[in-house]
């Protein structure tokens, strides 16, 4: 087959070089300095396997005149989408495939292009451009390369892709899936960003998390109140169901003074865990007060209760314990009351 890939990124030297290595005729149409490097060396891929992938497929500044293709891949970013849907228009291309997300212009770009040849999908890959040119990705896994369906025309894009070894997904809605997919996008980009460009803190913020899930959340929402449909649909565990999507979690009871939660009281309560499991404390009396304390009980009894059993014959008869005597038996807690 046949196909033209017009912009020569990183997006587009993946699929046309590995496209070329699985033996279709692949041109690159590129400018400036990169078509300056890539007529010289070619196509250099590493995605992480430990070897590179050595491509060699054409490369053009302008399209030859008369020629023609069976697909046209256009791979350039959704601000240059613009400018290049009048120079993608007058290609001579069977079909052309729009290999970005524009969610927000795919009645007019299918209109630009062909509404019967036009379709859309959006790669599976990210990466980036070294300093030698060599061109480092590594494939999604959780997002394979999406086509839209159109009737039974993308089988041709979905096959192709297949022969080079890129998984597909396809989706009926792919309007709502370059749109959910943005909010998504937007959610993450902002709060890697805002974590310094680093995921890695990003990942170990608890706070930055809970924001980033929060503001995922209300753009699924915001669509959903729009009428678009979340696409790919979530599907949540069986012990959700039912609950709101993404909502916000109820708040933790005293999450906001968790960090303020008095170590004093803590103290005061093993404190008084501790009497508890203490016997009550015996009531200490003077050496002086006790002759005293013998004559009151001997005059009532007969018997020193304090210091003496009774005799045989004799009866012994117990006080009702006066407050004075209750709090004796308390358990004393220092100098202070305890609450």
């Amino acid at each position: 087959m046949r196909i033209l890939v017009f912009g020569a990124g990183v997006v587009g030297q993946v699929y046309g070089a590995r496209l070329a290595e699985a033996g279709h005729d692949v041109t690159l149409l590129a400018r400036g300095e990169t078509l300056a490097r890539l007529s010289s060396r070619g196509v250099s891929l590493d995605a992480g396997r430990g070897e590179l992938l050595h491509a060699r497929p054409a490369v053009v500044a302008e399209p030859p005149h008369g020629e023609s293709y069976d697909l046209l891949l256009a791979t350039v970013r959704r601000d240059q989408l613009e400018g290049a849907l009048p120079l993608l228009a007058e290609l001579p291309a069977e079909r052309a495939a729009l290999m970005l997300n524009c969610p927000l212009g795919l009645e007019s770009a299918g209109a630009s292009l062909g509404t019967g040849r036009t379709l859309f999908a959006f790669p599976g890959i990210g990466g980036y451009r070294s300093e030698d040119g060599t061109i480092r990705y590594i494939e999604v896994p959780q997002q394979k390369t999406t086509v839209g369906g159109d009737g039974g025309d993308e089988q041709i894009l979905v096959d192709l892709l297949r022969s080079a070894g890129f998984p597909v997904d396809l989706t009926d809605e792919v309007e709502g899936w370059l749109k959910t997919h943005a909010a998504f996008i937007a959610a993450l980009g902002a709060a890697i960003l805002e974590a310094g460009g680093d995921s890695a803190v990003l990942a170990a913020d608890p706070a930055r998390l809970r924001t980033m899930v929060t503001a995922v959340g209300e753009g699924f929402r915001a669509l959903a109140r729009n009428g678009v449909a979340v696409t790919p649909p979530l599907h949540p565990p069986a012990a959700l169901r039912g609950r709101p999507l993404l909502a916000r979690p109820a708040p933790w009871p005293g999450r906001h003074r968790r960090d303020r939660a008095p170590r004093a009281s803590l103290a005061r309560h093993r404190a008084a865990a501790a009497l508890l499991r203490r016997p009550p404390a015996r009531r200490r009396r003077r050496p002086d007060a006790a002759p005293h304390a013998a004559a009151r009980h001997r005059g009532r009894t007969g018997v020193n209760s304090l210091t003496e059993r009774p005799r045989p014959g004799q009866t012994q008869t117990r006080r009702r314990p006066g407050p004075r005597s209750l709090r004796a038996q308390q358990p004393r807690c220092g100098a202070g009351r305890f609450h």
